[in-house]
């Protein structure tokens, strides 16, 4: 058990050590709870698969957003938004918002973004729920993102 713990940990952190810190919207660098949560072996897998549908969700927020939006903007809502709504479909809502609130929590940045990230989060999971489809849910947050039903700063 013991090891197992050690090759999660160490997993994780040469996945984050692979990206640099000035990358937040590009590539998904887990926070000190969230890592903590994860090196419990019975969260592994599912750290693992909220990290790929972080990248995923990432990479359509770039492809249907401007660049300027992906911080703070409807950009960077959509992308927490899909995130949870894919974690949702795939490894439910209970793993999905235990991830990402751990994820939050470790966040060193306003309080206000974290807020913002919070309440888009929650959404996500909602619409996980509704959806039950990666392309439906990736349809209904960019709509919600492009139509006001987001929370953005500025």
């Amino acid at each position: 058990m013991q090891f197992y713990t050690i090759l999660s940990i160490t997993a994780l952190l040469s996945a984050v050590s692979a990206a640099p810190l000035e990358v937040r919207q590009s590539g998904y660098l887990p926070s000190g709870p969230e890592l903590r949560y994860c090196a419990n072996p019975f969260n592994t897998v599912a750290c693992y698969k909220a990290r790929g549908h972080a990248n995923e969700a990432s990479k359509a927020a770039a492809a249907n957003f401007p660049a300027n939006t992906l911080h703070n903007g409807k950009g960077d809502a959509f992308r927490h938004c899909y995130w949870n709504a894919r974690m949702a479909i795939d490894i439910g809502v209970t793993k999905a918002k235990e991830i990402a609130t751990r994820h939050e929590d470790g966040s060193t940045g306003p309080q206000r973004e974290k807020t913002m990230d919070l309440a888009n989060n929650e959404t996500g999971r909602g619409v996980g729920v509704r959806t039950k489809t990666y392309g439906n849910a990736l349809n209904e947050c960019r709509n919600k993102a492009r139509n006001g039903g987001l929370v953005v700063i500025g």
